[in-house]
């Protein structure tokens, strides 16, 4: 599992001693959705490119169950040549705004799921929280199926980052003045039971304004945060985050954070096509195709490069 995850020593290591990190930012949902699938495996690429880079991924764990584009109430997959799914939760107007991280895994009927992944699927489920099953079921697909390297990819929730940059400042002085002009012109959100409600106090945040967690992350000085078209057009604004909190700091000592947009989608879906049949019931179910259909589908376990 932590090898997996990317949490062993030797992982650690590669990160620390790595001179270009890759820092992306997925949803946490069991759902890994083509074409968002394609930038794990854009960041493989890269890496394949050049051996010292390391991956880290950064999973919003404050999605809600509105959220359409990733689906977290539910899980889709192939049994058997036919679309299923396992429901989660129960998606209504009193639960949609619940996000993952405040919910607990459910005890799930595991008996559909495809034999290469129901071992990991029924140990997912015995996570706290859900959002850290979402995290560990999306590194079992990519680390097995050629989308992320094991051992060069880290899978952190990224609240946990936001909770260690708030307890360094909250406790140590120089931390303090350094993150204080981030921390004071953030939107800052805190989980109110199952939901996430405005605050003005920094101290009691759970997550950060998309802007001032990106800029925050820039503090590992990646290579490239990589994204795609809609990171592009608002990157303009990380930036503008990054200048107003540091008016004074040198460009030489922090590089402005970069974006890197990944190429042509259809380079990386072409080869995770869906057969005629799957892809009529996607368009029944209203669902894009997924990594877990692909995997079964086109057996990439046993492909992986």
């Amino acid at each position: 599992m932590l090898e997996t995850l990317g949490v062993t020593p030797s992982a650690i290591n590669e990160f620390i001693t790595s001179e270009d990190i890759y820092i992306t930012l997925p949803h946490a949902s069991m759902n890994v959705f083509f074409p968002r699938a394609g930038v794990s495996r854009y960041v493989y690429d890269l890496q394949n490119s050049n051996k010292n880079a390391f991956h880290l991924r950064f999973f919003l764990t404050h999605t809600n169950f509105s959220d359409l584009n990733w689906r977290p109430y539910a899980w889709w997959f192939n049994n058997g040549g036919k679309i299923d799914k396992l429901t989660f939760f129960t998606r209504n107007k009193k639960k949609k705004h619940n996000i993952v991280y405040s919910l607990k895994p459910n005890e799930m009927h595991s008996a559909s799921v495809d034999r290469r992944l129901r071992h990991d699927f029924d140990t997912s489920m015995k996570f706290k929280r859900i959002s850290l099953s979402f995290i560990y079921m999306t590194a079992v697909q990519e680390v097995n199926s050629g989308f992320a390297h094991k051992g060069r990819t880290l899978y952190l929730p990224l609240d946990a980052f936001v909770a260690f940059i708030i307890h360094q400042a909250k406790n140590d002085v120089i931390s303090f003045n350094f993150l204080e002009a981030f921390l004071s012109q953030a939107q800052c959100r805190r989980l109110n039971g199952e939901e996430l409600s405005f605050t003005s106090e920094w101290r009691d945040a759970f997550i950060f304004d998309n802007f001032t967690n990106i800029a925050l992350l820039n503090f590992f000085q990646p290579a490239a945060f990589v994204g795609g078209e809609k990171m592009d057009n608002y990157w303009h604004q990380v930036i503008e985050k990054w200048k107003m909190a540091l008016p004074n700091q040198s460009e030489v000592e922090f590089a402005l954070p970069t974006n890197l947009v990944m190429p042509a989608v259809q380079e990386y879906i072409y080869p995770y096509k869906p057969s005629s049949d799957i892809a009529e019931q996607l368009i029944k179910n209203n669902i894009p195709y997924s990594l877990t259909m692909a995997i079964q589908e086109h057996d990439l376990f046993s492909k992986k490069e």
